[in-house]
C-alpha cells in the first residue's frame, strides 16, 4: 500500500515537472519575440526620465516667478521678475511646450505599444 502511494506521488511530481518545463519553453519563446518591445521600452524610459527632469526644472521656474512676485510686492524691486520675464520666451516657453508634447507622445506610445 505504501508503494502505491509513493508511486502516485512520484507520478504527480513528474507531471508537475513536465508542466513547468512546458511553461518555461513558452516563456522563452515569448521573451525572444518581445526583444523589439524591450528596446522600445528602453527608449520610452529615457524619454520618461527626461520629462521628469524637465518637470522639476519647470517647477523651479515657477518658484522663481513666485519669488519675483513676492520680491516686487515687498520691496518694489523687480530684479528677479525682470530676469524671469527675459527668459520667458527663449527658455521657459519651449520647456513647457516640450513637457506637453512629451507627455502626449509618451501617453500615446504607451497606449499603442501595449496592444
Amino acid at each position: 500500500m505504501r508503494r502505491a502511494s509513493e508511486k502516485d506521488e512520484l507520478d504527480s511530481l513528474q507531471e508537475d515537472i513536465a508542466r513547468f518545463r512546458e511553461r518555461d519553453a513558452r516563456s522563452r519563446v515569448s521573451s525572444s519575440s518581445s526583444a523589439s518591445e524591450k528596446s522600445t521600452s528602453g527608449v520610452q524610459q529615457i524619454v520618461d526620465k527626461i520629462l521628469v527632469a524637465n518637470f522639476f526644472i519647470i517647477c523651479g521656474f515657477l518658484a522663481w516667478l513666485v519669488a519675483g512676485v513676492v520680491q516686487k510686492s515687498t520691496t518694489d524691486s523687480t530684479a528677479w521678475l525682470d530676469t524671469w520675464l527675459a527668459l520667458w520666451q527663449p527658455l521657459i516657453q519651449p520647456s513647457l511646450g516640450l513637457e506637453m508634447l512629451g507627455a502626449i507622445l509618451s501617453g500615446l506610445a504607451g497606449k499603442y505599444l501595449k496592444k
